[in-house]
């Protein structure tokens, strides 16, 4: 199914509630309530969903809930577990596990079993297990435990990964005509996973790599190629809080306990203050060729360790004062 460009507006403009309804006085309670989100999420979302099903790309829809189902129960389940057992049971869960087959079930030869989605229904038993029977003061007393993080969370990510569709439609026409070495590969690969889901936008970057000649190869791809879009995949999400779910998960836990949070665009300001001079020191290191594009690696480096240490320098003289403000706050006749 061919889309326009002007397919993704819906995606654009959700981003655009996350990022700017909070900032504004006049929306900012109106935009906290949870389900404000979830009805702004399916009024965008729902369209779109019932677009691809009428013009024939019904799977794309089924592919999209599944890997939503799939995103909202590991978040979930890692949200409400508590205890190193039960993690345990998630984590062997997410390594061991199938979950659902769907290019087996969208090809008509999958097994029953193949329909049966076994990763996801032990991390809601573990989780539930924890919920049930773990120390109920420690969760709700102590840790002040509230289901409002993990329903905002799905409340968003369900507009999400529905209005992404046509965007990384879009992108599989487009994407050929991106020039493919490491850096562009890594760069597009990153940049498209601060704000779409990062599997996709690999398999995407994947396949075109997989056409470019270049040795040793792995799994098809030239290898160099493959770390490319191996390390943007996954180190791109963390650009802004929607490209891990988690990142915004946290914000939402930190938010329900009252404490001062980014916005969505102050949170890409410290990303790109903070993160990505370390991914482009990456890049130079060891993406490039020449001896001026390494020595300029090793300054921006340098420049990172820098900025670093008076971070941690101007955070010790903070925690000192503070200290030494309690000392005298408690001292008789004070």
């Amino acid at each position: 199914m061919a889309v326009a460009w002007w397919s993704m507006i819906p995606f654009v403009l959700l981003l655009g509630c996350i990022a700017v309804l909070p900032l504004i006085p006049a929306t900012e309670k109106f935009w906290d309530r949870n389900l404000v989100k979830l009805t702004v999420a399916l009024v965008l979302g729902v369209p779109i969903a019932v677009w691809f099903v009428i013009g024939g790309a019904g799977w794309t829809v089924s592919h999209a809930l599944v890997e939503y189902f799939q995103f909202i129960v590991l978040v979930g389940s890692l949200f409400v577990a508590s205890g190193g057992i039960f993690l345990a049971l998630i984590i062997i869960a997410v390594a061991f596990l199938p979950s659902i087959d769907m290019h087996a079930v969208e090809s008509g030869h999958a097994s029953v079993s193949q329909y049966i989605p076994w990763r996801e229904f032990v991390m809601i038993a573990a989780a539930l297990a924890s919920f049930l029977i773990g120390d109920r003061g420690a969760r709700f007393n102590l840790n002040r435990f509230t289901w409002t993080p993990i329903l905002e969370v799905g409340a968003l990510f369900i507009g999400i990964f529905v209005t992404m569709m046509p965007a990384l439609a879009y992108l599989g026409q487009v994407a050929h005509r991106i020039p493919l070495k490491e850096i562009s590969l890594f760069v597009f690969t990153g940049g498209l996973s601060s704000v779409l889901d990062n599997a996709p936008t690999y398999a995407t970057f994947f396949e075109m790599a997989s056409q470019v000649p270049g040795e040793p190869r792995v799994a098809g791809v030239a290898e160099a190629l493959l770390i490319a879009v191996s390390l943007g995949a996954v180190m791109g999400g963390a650009i802004t809080y929607i490209g891990n779910g988690p990142n915004f998960m946290v914000k939402s836990i930190a938010d329900s306990a009252n404490v001062d949070m980014p916005s969505f665009g102050g949170y890409v300001g410290w990303s790109m203050i903070h993160l990505v001079p370390i991914l482009a020191s990456m890049v130079l290191l060891f993406m490039t060729e020449g001896v001026w594009w390494k020595l300029l690696g090793v300054l921006v480096t340098l420049l990172v360790l820098g900025r670093a240490g008076l971070n941690v320098r101007e955070s010790r003289l903070v925690a000192k004062k503070g200290s030494d403000s309690t000392d005298r706050a408690s001292e008789p006749g004070e």
